[in-house]
């Protein structure tokens, strides 16, 4: 696990994500191994004691929780979705259904409820490791800055309470927070303001038009 340690200690979510996936493959592998019979040979034998242990050759629980979280930081929806369609079975221990169940409400796009599971999980839960919580936070922030990005491109003003939702701030913490940003209070409004680098971009992509979605999506729910 040295190696997953580096990536998380160095910030390295796409090398994070690639080892991991390394490591699911080259469990499988073995696994279809252990549980293949060459052809020519009786199955009526019994089997071997001497060998190791063919649970020993599954990918631990905690290879499918880094990945989830490498996918979800790194906003490869598509990808954390069809890891927790594969996930196997003794994989599916409780931290991860957590994480599967915060992922899910980002691509049905319902930043609020993301951001409430994330946080009602963390209460709940002791997280396996450090690693595990530092990428937990990672991740908040990381969903918490895309949509900051997306508020200042797509919008002139929100809300107090709609931001408070879409970022997963209480809602008397945001004018001190926004402040912090540059941004501006208006009454019970926030007034976005974008950064010189985001006045000069380009036009958004495709997967910031879904997140702008995302925030319409809440904000038109919540008029």
């Amino acid at each position: 696990m040295s190696s997953i340690t580096e990536c998380i200690q160095r910030g390295d979510m796409p090398s994070l994500a690639a080892l991991c996936e390394d490591k699911e493959l080259t469990a499988a592998v073995a696994s279809v191994g252990v549980n293949s019979i060459a052809p020519g040979h009786s199955t009526s034998a019994a089997p071997s004691t001497s060998g190791p242990d063919p649970t020993s050759r599954l990918c631990d629980p905690s290879i499918y929780v880094y990945l989830l979280l490498a996918h979800m930081i790194l906003n490869d929806l598509p990808a954390a979705r069809s890891l927790v369609r594969r996930v196997p079975p003794h994989a599916q221990v409780r931290e991860f259904t957590a994480l599967a169940d915060a992922a899910s409400h980002l691509w049905a796009r319902d930043l609020p409820a993301f951001h409430a599971v994330l946080a009602s999980s963390e209460a709940a839960i002791q997280w396996s490791s450090p690693h595990v919580a530092a990428l937990v936070e990672r991740l908040a922030v990381a969903v918490r800055d895309r949509t900051l990005a997306l508020l200042a491109r797509a919008y002139t003003s929100v809300s107090i309470a709609d931001a408070a939702a879409l970022l997963g701030w209480a809602v008397a913490d945001v004018p001190a927070r926004v402040a912090q940003l540059g941004w501006e209070i208006n009454g019970e409004w926030v007034v976005p303001k974008a950064a010189p680098a985001q006045k000069l971009a380009k036009s958004p992509g495709l997967v910031q038009m879904a997140g702008i979605a995302d925030v319409v999506i809440h904000l038109e729910k919540a008029a």
